[in-house]
């Protein structure tokens, strides 16, 4: 499901000031429960067509299961994606991906909204 990659035009929900609080505390709310104090290593936030924050974690020997096991309690839907070094969760419309080799996670980002999350989010369960 390529859509929740490169969504053809943003919305302007995924640069507003709420989109930026909800990727920034989910990353704090990661990181947290990852580390304890919240802070992750190389942590950048950015936004042109959606806030993003990313975490760059090659180096911390993070496994695969230990970002499952905290994404999933919070609420965070995994969904399937075409790329099998990606991994991608859907939350209120928002977007959370890792990439990852040999079972460990080299980044993973919290983003502003996806098309595919927010239809998702729309669609009858």
């Amino acid at each position: 499901m390529y859509f929740f990659m490169g969504d053809p035009a943003p919305n302007p929900n995924w640069t507003s000031s709420k989109a930026k609080q909800f990727v920034v505390s989910s990353m704090e709310d990661f990181c947290k429960a990852l580390y304890g104090d919240g802070v992750c290593p190389n942590t950048r936030l950015g936004g042109k067509q959606r806030w993003i924050i990313t975490s760059d974690l090659t180096t911390s020997g993070i496994r695969t299961q230990q970002v499952d096991d905290i994404l999933v309690p919070s609420g965070w839907a995994r969904i399937d994606l075409d790329n099998e070094s990606i991994a991608g969760f859907c939350k209120q419309g928002y977007f959370a991906r890792y990439d990852h080799a040999n079972g460990y996670v080299n980044t993973i980002s919290f983003q502003g909204g996806s098309r595919g999350c927010e239809k998702l989010l729309h669609s009858p369960k």
